[in-house]
């Protein structure tokens, strides 16, 4: 492990910092390894230690290699850090107040806090997600991962925060994981050491400042900001609390974490935020606080009679997909993007991203793909596999773990299996791909940017 800088030991020894020596030992040991099960692709509760704050968060013992486990590929569980699963919690406490809440996740990849959201949502049976990154790596990797999570109920946009400034305020509550000094990843991460100090900490700061800045007028009155961090600092935290309170009018609202869940609890002036604590509670470093914006005349949002956004579907080409996607005709539509992507997607989809394009924000994924036609033939999608439209007449193939592995290499199969045409490919009974089997041989269709790259032993 790299040297804790002397800065940062001197910051935990000021007096904010409960039990500093106990802390600074606590960083010189391994980090837990966590997982978020997918609700609708996890029939039984894993037999694991629970993740008290999120009810899908469980521990695991050891690491295991998680790109060899095909059920990762499939979507059935997600990997994330236990404390920043805490954002369930928080959600769970405001979500039970709204209707058809839409939601923005500013920084979001790889889509940790998105995917309990979307998942969150699909639970509900209502309201949609725009999540974004910046940057555009990341940003496809967010598409991906809320891919397998299958629920078709999200917007994945590639846009600075500065983008959405110029669009009305149609959020009911916005997520803000900072971009931030990482001193919370200091266990996982010793390169989030290296990079810290004093300077980039206020650097830092001033960023999240901005950041609030052009989004805050997004947020409907009476809305939610769950702003976070990875950080400990008051810099990044409590001072932005204080900062966003006393310049936007928000409110600070408390959150009834479970005293035995040893969440520390900042309060200053009646405001409220709350720190995770590695050597108090199982996780890394963690900061997270709830503000709601005043109530007050919301803005008068100008309606979109057309969409440009998405072309229809010919009657032929709804009766031809009809045999691989179920969908309710009341809640859900169908259209073709300018590349001639087929989309399924929340009739209240469409709404939202027209509004996102008055501040040109760039859309990269809409719905679920389901797949395009090609001289009226259908050709399906990769993430309709993944989806939970996936109609159940659909020719499927259960595979061992050998032959999936095999499969999610984008290796060429062989099986005595008397079909052709297209086949969902499964493992344990879930989705990894597609395959089209041919009198003589199986062609895998697993897209190259999804196959495993590591050598399999």
């Amino acid at each position: 492990m790299s040297k804790i800088p002397d800065a940062f030991i001197d910051f935990i020894n000021s007096g904010r910092t409960p039990e500093p020596t106990l802390f600074l030992s606590t960083l010189r040991e391994g980090s837990p390894t966590s997982i978020r099960i997918n609700p609708s692709k996890n029939i039984e509760n894993p037999q694991l230690e629970i993740v008290p704050w999120c009810a899908w968060g469980y521990y695991l013992s050891e690491r295991p290699i998680f790109t060899l486990d095909p059920s990762f590929h499939a979507g059935k569980y997600y990997v994330q850090e236990a404390s920043s699963m805490s954002v369930y919690y928080v959600l769970d406490m405001i979500l039970t107040k709204m209707n058809n809440p839409v939601i923005l996740d500013i920084s979001a990849a790889p889509g940790g806090k998105s995917t309990i959201i979307s998942s969150m949502l699909k639970s509900r049976n209502d309201g949609i997600l725009v999540s974004n990154d910046i940057i555009s790596s990341r940003a496809y990797t967010l598409k991906y991962n809320l891919a397998k999570e299958g629920n078709g109920n999200t917007i994945v946009t590639n846009a600075h925060p500065k983008s959405f400034a110029k669009i009305p305020s149609i959020f009911d509550i916005i997520v803000v994981d900072a971009p931030c000094s990482g001193e919370g990843l200091f266990r996982k991460d010793p390169s989030a050491m290296q990079e810290w100090s004093p300077e980039n900490v206020q650097m830092c700061a001033a960023r999240q400042k901005d950041i609030i800045s052009d989004l805050i007028g997004l947020l409907k009155p009476s809305g939610y900001l769950v702003y976070s961090t990875c950080t400990y600092n008051a810099s990044e935290n409590m001072e932005n609390i204080h900062h966003f309170i006393e310049k936007y009018g928000l409110r600070s609202i408390p959150i009834q974490f479970d005293k035995d869940w040893h969440i520390f609890e900042d309060t200053e002036n009646g405001n409220f935020g709350y720190q995770f604590y590695p050597h108090r509670t199982k996780g890394e470093g963690f900061f997270i606080s709830l503000l709601q914006k005043p109530n007050g005349n919301d803005v008068q949002i100008r309606e979109h009679r057309t969409s440009t956004l998405l072309r229809p579907l010919s009657k032929r080409q709804i009766e031809e997909i009809s045999t691989w996607v179920q969908w309710n005709a009341d809640f859900e539509s169908l259209g073709i993007d300018k590349v001639d992507n087929v989309h399924l997607l929340p009739n209240t989809c469409i709404d939202i991203a027209e509004k996102l394009k008055l501040g040109k924000v760039q859309i990269i994924d809409i719905g679920t793909t389901i797949g395009t036609f090609k001289k009226d033939i259908f050709i399906p999608h990769h993430h309709l596999a993944l989806s939970k439209n996936l109609h159940t007449t659909v020719q499927k193939c259960e595979l061992n773990k050998s032959q999936a592995l095999q499969f999610l290499k984008k290796e060429n199969l062989v099986l005595d299996m008397n079909m052709t045409g297209w086949v969902c490919m499964l493992f344990e009974g879930l989705p990894i791909g597609w395959a089209k089997f041919l009198p003589n041989r199986i062609n895998n269709y697993l897209p190259s940017e999804y196959a495993i790259k590591m050598d399999i032993k």
